[in-house]
Formats: structure tokens, sequence, C-alpha cells
């Protein structure tokens, strides 16, 4: 490994926070997230202390954060900038 100590950031599928028309659309989105959750938990928690999860909480998208329900507007593109954003401080400030 080149870098061993450079942060991973991992980002769940931000339109779960949506409530979406389409009950079946939201139901796909939580079912990957939870499974891509597990996954970071089996695979992931324990080995690398690099490795980080921006939660779709964080990005925090609503009914006016895209433009058709599941493509960011720029009211969503500046969600994710800036949950990116405070996760990243986050993690510069643990590693000091």
């Amino acid at each position: 490994m080149e870098n061993p100590t450079t942060p991973i950031i991992f980002t769940e599928h931000a339109i779960a926070t949506i409530e979406l028309v389409n009950d079946a659309s939201q139901t796909d989105y939580v079912r990957v997230n939870r499974n891509f959750n597990r996954f970071i938990k089996d695979q992931v928690e324990g080995k690398d202390s690099n490795v980080y999860v921006l939660k779709a909480e964080e990005i925090n998208l609503g009914v006016n954060s895209t433009i058709d329900g599941v493509h960011p507007s720029d009211l969503g593109m500046t969600q994710y900038a800036e949950a990116y954003l405070r996760l990243i401080n986050r993690i510069t400030a643990l590693k000091k």
C-alpha cells in the first residue's frame, strides 16, 4: 500500500432520506444502504481505521434537493459538498 494512512470515504445512497412517491424505490435505497453498512461492519470495521462512511442523513437531501426525485439539483450538490466538508474536517481534526 503506497499511502496506508490516507482516509477513504464511502458514501451511502443519499436518496434514501427522501420520502419518495414510489415506495418500492425507497425500499430499494434503504435495502442498498443496509447491505452496504453490513459489508462495512463485517469486512472493514476493526481492520482499517482510515475508512469513514458519509451517512445519507448527513447529506440530508430533501424533496427540493433533486430535479427529478433522483438526480441532485444545485441545492442537492451543495448539500453533498457541505456534508463531505464536515466529514473531512472531522477526519482532519482526528489526525492532528
